[in-house]
Order: C-alpha cells, then sequence, then structure tokens
C-alpha cells in the first residue's frame, strides 16, 4: 500500500470515530443508529403495548363539549324554536358520542308549517348521520323517527319539512346527531330553525 493511501485510509478512520460512526471491522466506536433516532423521535402517546400498525393508535384525544352530556333522549333541551336560526357547534368527541337536541315548535295554522335541521362542516374522512324524531312530551319518554338524512363521508346532512296549514305539526322533537364511521375534536355546525320564513 503506498503511503498518501494509508495516510487517507487512517484519516478516514479517524473523522469516523471522531463522528461516532460504525466502523464495523476496522476498530474505532461503534453507535447503534437506531437507538439514537428513536430517542430524538417526537413522543406519539402510543402505548407500549401498541405498534404503530394497530388501529389503536388513529385514537383522538378530544374533550367533550359544553352541550355534554347529552347521549340519549331528551339531551338538551332548547327550548321554543321559532324562525329566528339556531346554530350550536358541538363535537362528536369520542366514536360512541351521540348528540341529542330537544325543542318545541307551535304550529302556525295560518302558515305552511316548515323546519329546517342542517348539520354542516363534517370532516371528508367522517361520517356524520342526522334523525329527527317525534316526542310525545319535554322528555321524549316515547319518540317516532319522523325523517332521516344519511348522505356520504364528509358530506353535510339536511332535513325540511313542509305541511300544509291543515294538520298539527306543533309539539316536541329531538334531533340525534350521530357518526356512522370515525369522529373529530372539531365542532360540526347543527343549524335549527322552526315555523317561518328561511
Amino acid at each position: 500500500m503506498q503511503r498518501p493511501a494509508l495516510y487517507t485510509l487512517i484519516l478516514i478512520l479517524a473523522l469516523a470515530w471522531a463522528l461516532g460512526c460504525t466502523v464495523g471491522d476496522y476498530g474505532g466506536k461503534e453507535t447503534d443508529v437506531a437507538d439514537d433516532a428513536e430517542d430524538d423521535a417526537p413522543d406519539r402517546n402510543i402505548d407500549d403495548d401498541d405498534t404503530a400498525d394497530d388501529d389503536d393508535d388513529d385514537q383522538l384525544d378530544c374533550q367533550p363539549d359544553g352541550y355534554e352530556v347529552n347521549d340519549g333522549f331528551p339531551g338538551m333541551f332548547l327550548g321554543q324554536l321559532g324562525s329566528e336560526p339556531v346554530q350550536l357547534s358541538p363535537t362528536l368527541h369520542t366514536a360512541v358520542d351521540h348528540d341529542f337536541f330537544s325543542f318545541y315548535v307551535v304550529d302556525l295554522w295560518n302558515e305552511t308549517f316548515s323546519l329546517y335541521i342542517e348539520l354542516w362542516q363534517v370532516p371528508a374522512y367522517a361520517n356524520y348521520e342526522l334523525e329527527l324524531y317525534r316526542c310525545d312530551d319535554e322528555q321524549c319518554a316515547s319518540t317516532e323517527l319522523a325523517a332521516t338524512s344519511y348522505n356520504a363521508a364528509g358530506q353535510s346532512e339536511s332535513i325540511v319539512i313542509h305541511d300544509t296549514p291543515a294538520y298539527e305539526d306543533g309539539g316536541y322533537y329531538c334531533v340525534r346527531v350521530f357518526s356512522a364511521d370515525d369522529y373529530s375534536c372539531d365542532p360540526y355546525v347543527l343549524y335549527l330553525q322552526g315555523p317561518g320564513d328561511k
């Protein structure tokens, strides 16, 4: 081996040792690069028993919204719903969270009865659903499914009821919002408007 090549090899080995690289059979300081990378990795809040491929890794740590507890009938009572719109911003903060909101409407006999219930800002990956129930009283002790809106994931939902003045549509109602697939810490918008012009 020529001397310039020998000096070059010694220089490379010295630099590798000084930088902490693994140099294998040539001697020098060995470092477990995988351990160093693991020490520097951000904490992903995965339990020791979990692996990166588990479905549980996708669990969000969402806090309940200010409307809880409203996971069953009659849910949160909103009072009398009229032509002045009500807009709420709740969340479905777990996979099993259901949001119930009940209200009372008066049927104005001299006008067409109109009831608008809309669900906006559904996350693109989630499939939120909307149901409307007719209740026999404020406690919704007995209910009847009046209307549904089951659109695809990421789409808004809408229930619109128009009826002629000849029928009595006033009384207690309850809205149920739930997810058929996935949930989010971000709020959705629930828009409600009772009899009157929209």
